[in-house]
């Protein structure tokens, strides 16, 4: 299981600014999990497609191989604007 922290409208959304999502593998991408995200958190699902996955603060490819039995610091970040 793993813990993904959410930012602006998705963590709205659950009213939660993290969730917890079981991962059955040891390395996956972030495709994946996000997979897992809109499994267990169906109403993220129309979401997904257009946040960036971040691991320890860095935002990552979605072909990225991740080690999620490896401690990191996963988060979920959707599209920002300002001026």
């Amino acid at each position: 299981m793993i813990s993904i922290k959410l930012f602006a409208y998705l963590a709205e959304i659950v009213d939660l600014d993290e969730i917890k999502v079981e991962i059955a593998e040891t390395e996956v991408t972030p495709v994946v999990i996000k997979a897992q995200v809109a499994a267990a958190y169906p109403v993220l699902k129309d979401y997904l497609k257009t946040v960036r996955f971040a691991v320890d603060q860095v935002f990552v490819e979605d072909d990225l191989m991740i080690n999620v039995q490896e401690h990191h610091e996963y988060a979920l970040i959707p599209p920002v604007s300002g001026g």
